[in-house]
C-alpha cells in the first residue's frame, strides 16, 4: 500500500525466540535435536501466549520441535 502525506504505517515484525531448555540453559546450541521446554521454559512461553488472542492480521511460522510448538 503506497503512502500518503508525511507518514507511512510500516509494518511491524516481531520475532519470538522459543523457551528455555535444559540444553540452552547452558548455551549450548541444540539444533535439530527436539529437546522439550523446561519448567522456565513453558513460563516464557505462557507470558507471550496472549498473541493467539490478538485481532489484527498476524501471521505466525513455527519450527514444527516441540520447543517451538509448546
Amino acid at each position: 500500500m503506497p503512502c500518503s502525506g508525511l507518514r507511512c504505517q510500516m509494518p511491524e515484525l516481531v520475532l519470538i525466540r522459543h523457551g528455555q531448555t535444559d540444553v540452552s540453559r547452558t548455551g549450548v546450541y541444540c539444533g535439530l535435536l527436539d529437546v522439550p521446554l523446561n519448567q522456565e521454559g513453558l513460563h516464557q512461553s505462557r507470558e507471550w501466549s496472549w498473541l493467539q488472542d490478538v485481532q489484527v492480521d498476524v501471521s505466525f511460522a513455527a519450527s514444527p520441535l516441540s520447543r517451538a510448538v509448546e
